[in-house]
């Protein structure tokens, strides 16, 4: 460890500076952690200050001699810091939907190893990430490495406090060599589907009364179930709609998604006030599993009535389930100028040249 240390001292790119260490905490946060999984390890710590446009890559360069098989290499970072509280409010409205949208723009990056994009997604949205640097250096030497990125867990502290006006967002991402490629998923059996209505009914039911979410009988849960998709929940009292909320892209296993987005639908939908006791034999459940979002290059691929759709232009963003549609009779330009408006935007923000158009498809699953 000594030596790999020494190697970097006699780099013009790198300095021995202990007072860097005195006001940052990246260490500190990461220590509990590895002292969790192992017990003997030695840390070489290096703070990423100001660097020249491109010299993360000579910096990677002069890293990847000291990376064995038996080194675990860590960019400490958090994500976005979106409130008044650190001066960067890219959006006003749908701010959990726009600020994951903004973040996944980010993870994108990372997970296709594109550090170059990485950083320039970051100049052009002006994204508040503190790490942006480390996280590149991290990206060059994984890629040279051969590795892949997978995305372990995505969350917000709005989502945990229930609070966005100043949000803080956290991405925990792992680099592995030899992973298996992502596959498309499979359609859910209609016992599937049944396994994830009443978790979203159970959940639903257990904290609008107490606040809690319930027991989950872990036999009940397939493995399709614990592949990572997007899904939406949909709240409908005397078929009006009263609350739906989701995650566009996969995040978290399947049925942990339907937990978390069935609380969300009764108490965050920003449009609809917290779903109350008396209401819930009122409420019916449904449920949309979304396939990946595939850009596409002509609106002539959407396909009304199969097709959901994804628009996305600057910081705004909006979204559309497939069954919205067909339920209010809309052609593809009406349903394009409805996801427009969904996004906060006119209703031909659609024609804009740099809106990104993307569409999916959904299984359902309805309460009988």
């Amino acid at each position: 460890m000594a030596a790999y240390g020494y190697k970097l001292k006699k780099s013009k790119l790198f300095a021995l500076y202990p007072a860097a260490e005195e006001k940052k905490h990246s260490i500190e946060i990461q220590l509990p952690f590895l002292q969790r999984v192992s017990k003997n390890f030695k840390i070489i710590p290096i703070i990423i200050g100001n660097i020249k446009e491109g010299d993360y890559k000579k910096i990677a360069e002069t890293l990847m001699p000291c990376i064995t098989p038996d080194t675990l290499v860590i960019a400490s970072s958090d994500f976005t810091h979106y409130g008044s509280k650190y001066g960067y409010i890219p959006f006003e409205n749908n701010i959990p939907e726009n600020l994951q949208n903004l973040d996944m723009g980010v993870i994108k990056n990372i997970l296709k190893m594109d550090a170059p994009n990485f950083l320039n997604y970051i100049s052009k949205t002006g994204d508040t990430i503190c790490g942006s640097l480390p996280i590149s250096i991290l990206i060059y030497i994984m890629k040279k490495k051969g590795a892949q990125a997978k995305l372990l867990k995505y969350s917000t502290s709005g989502e945990i406090t229930g609070d966005y006006n100043n949000s803080v967002s956290y991405a925990s991402i792992v680099f592995m060599k030899d992973t298996e490629k992502q596959q498309e998923p499979t359609e859910l059996s209609s016992d599937e589907g049944e396994v994830l209505l009443k978790l979203a009914r159970a959940t639903l039911e257990s904290y609008v009364k107490e606040g809690k979410i319930p027991d989950i009988d872990n036999k009940d849960i397939t493995k399709k179930l614990q592949e990572e998709r997007g899904v939406f929940v949909t709240l409908t009292r005397r078929g009006q709609l009263r609350g739906c909320i989701g995650y566009i892209q996969g995040i978290m296993p399947l049925y942990k998604a339907v937990i978390d987005n069935a609380i969300n639908a009764a108490t965050k939908d920003s449009r609809f006030p917290t779903v109350k006791p008396a209401e819930l034999n009122k409420i019916e459940i449904e449920i949309s599993v979304m396939t990946p979002l595939k850009t596409i290059d002509t609106i002539e691929e959407i396909q009304v009535g199969l097709h959901g759709l994804v628009l996305k232009k600057d910081f705004y963003s909006g979204v559309l389930l497939p069954q919205v549609a067909t339920e209010y009779g809309w052609d593809r330009t009406t349903f394009l100028e409805h996801v427009s408006m969904k996004a906060g935007l006119n209703k031909n923000a659609w024609k804009d040249e740099n809106a990104q158009i993307q569409i999916f498809s959904a299984q359902i699953f309805h309460e009988r």
